[in-house]
């Protein structure tokens, strides 16, 4: 597996407290730092929404391919998932 490098600019000097190594599931957002340890974001209900709407998504796109006026519909949730 490659390793990933995200680059953070600043305009104002900032002093740096040490450096976190993150990991990104579908579920949770978990970063290590020997000084401070585990850090944990839950993304759960994140996660929740994005599959709520996929479903919403997938059920309207199969009734839009019969009934036409449906298509206006699907726009507006496939925009809210980009």
């Amino acid at each position: 597996m490659r390793g990933f490098w995200s680059l953070l600019r600043f305009k104002r000097r900032v002093e740096e407290r040490g450096v976190i190594a993150w990991d990104c599931n579908e579920k949770s957002l978990d970063g290590f730092n020997p000084e401070i340890g585990w850090v944990r974001v839950d993304l759960r209900r994140l996660f929740h929404i994005h599959r709520v709407y996929e479903l919403k998504r997938r059920r309207l796109q199969s009734k839009a391919s019969r009934k036409p006026s449906l298509r206006r519909v699907l726009e507006k949730y496939s925009r809210r998932e980009r």
